[in-house]
C-alpha cells in the first residue's frame, strides 16, 4: 500500500504541473482510499489518478467529466459482453 500512497501522491503533483492549479493531496487522498476499499471488497484493482485523461480534457478544453463517464462505459460494456466474444 506504500507504493500506491507514493504513485498517487506523485501523480497529484504531475496534476498540478498539467492543470497549473493547486490540488488537495488530502482530498485525493481520501477519495481514491474508498474507492479502492469498495473496489476491494468487490475483488477489483488499485485506482489511481489519469494524467492521460486530465491532458486529453485539457488538450480539447473539455471542462466536463464525460469522457471519463464514457471511458467506464465502455470498461462495463466489455465487462458484461465482452465474455460472450472470446
Amino acid at each position: 500500500s506504500l507504493i500506491s500512497v507514493l504513485s498517487i501522491l506523485f501523480n497529484v503533483a504531475s496534476g498540478e504541473f498539467v492543470i497549473n492549479k493547486d490540488l488537495s493531496a488530502n482530498r485525493e487522498l481520501f477519495y481514491i482510499g474508498m474507492a479502492n476499499g469498495v473496489s476491494a471488497m468487490f475483488g477489483g484493482v488499485i485506482g489511481y489518478l489519469s494524467i492521460s485523461n486530465t491532458l486529453f480534457n485539457k488538450e480539447f478544453s473539455i471542462k466536463s467529466r464525460s469522457i471519463d463517464l464514457i471511458s467506464a462505459l465502455l470498461c462495463l460494456i466489455v465487462i458484461f459482453f465482452g465474455a460472450n466474444l472470446v
